[in-house]
């Protein structure tokens, strides 16, 4: 199968401590090409699965062929979200989500959620639920966004994510709002 630029294709993402102090995590996970960002996602289905070090490399392996089960169901729910048109208000409230998400309160986030939706590419203009969910998604994990800093007087910049702990659980907590908006538009439907 030959794979193009939008194209998003499953994974399976194995989170591992460094010194064999907590488990091996095992996700499902999805890389789209337009943006070399990976989403790791929070499926009903599939949960993360973890395997203690003292297990052999089997378990793992065990383990990860789990995930191929729950990835024909994710792949339905991306085709859905692909077809629900958003209006603006929806695409806001997903902004809103994940700015409070990523810094707690949406009054101490340094900038407006508004701004998460700014696509970084034309291909990413579309108002559709997955298109929307990839910008605020990227924006919010990448950051980059310029602000005024009050506290220091100066402009800075939105700082990425970088632990996997935190882009994890907020990859999964924004797979869930992506979620929710597909089951609600889905049901008015």
């Amino acid at each position: 199968m030959t794979r193009q630029v939008g194209d998003e294709y499953p994974e399976i993402l194995l989170v591992n401590s460094h010194d064999g102090s907590s488990s091996f995590q095992i996700h499902a996970a999805l890389f789209r090409l337009i943006c070399g960002n990976g989403m790791v996602v929070a499926d009903t289905t599939f949960q993360q699965l973890k395997v203690n070090h003292l297990n052999d490399a089997n378990a793992v392996i065990d383990a990860a062929l789990q995930v191929p089960v729950a990835i024909p169901n994710i792949m339905d729910r991306i085709e859905t979200m692909k077809r629900v048109e958003l209006p603006e208000v929806a695409q806001l409230a997903i902004a809103k989500s994940a700015a409070s998400l990523r810094w707690g309160d949406i009054e101490k986030a340094p900038i407006e959620p508004r701004l998460l939706l700014n696509p970084r590419r034309s291909a990413d203009s579309s108002n559709d639920l997955w298109t929307t969910f990839n910008r605020v998604q990227e924006n919010v994990i990448k950051g980059g966004q310029s602000y005024y800093d009050r506290k220091n007087f100066k402009r800075a910049r939105v700082r990425e994510v970088k632990g996997i702990d935190q882009n994890t659980a907020l990859n999964k907590a924004l797979w869930h709002v992506a979620e929710a908006v597909r089951e609600h538009f889905s049901q008015s439907a």
